[in-house]
């Protein structure tokens, strides 16, 4: 590789559109993870959430349930969205709402907190 060519290699690797989709996937594979987390964390921890809560452990169920039912079809309406309105901004509010959802689901003190906040 001739030198003018490792300069221009050089060059387009240092040039902001590379640096800001680099930065993208790495916030979206951090938002990922913590999601699929989130969503991985109650169902094993349905008996002690539901001792706490003094609810059946249906009753945690049903809250797990009704999330992924709700996150399905909802996703059509994030997509429809972003599609009319530019993903950017559906990202940015979605990723807002999901944050005070998971926030108020780990600071729910009752058990209808906790099914609205999931």
């Amino acid at each position: 590789m001739s030198t003018m060519a490792k300069g221009a290699a050089a060059a387009h690797l240092n040039s902001p559109g590379v640096v800001r989709r680099f930065y993208t996937v790495i916030v979206f594979v951090l938002l990922t993870s913590l999601d699929n987390t989130a969503i991985g964390l109650v169902p094993p921890l349905i008996s002690p959430i539901s001792d706490g809560f003094g609810v059946p452990e249906s009753a945690i169920g049903l809250v797990v349930g009704s999330a992924y039912l709700v996150a399905a079809f909802s996703a059509v309406g994030w997509a429809y969205l972003g599609d009319r309105h530019g993903r950017r901004w559906i990202l940015v509010v979605g990723t807002l709402v999901w944050t005070a959802g998971t926030g108020a689901t780990g600071a729910a003190d009752g058990y209808l907190v906790f099914f609205l906040s999931k």
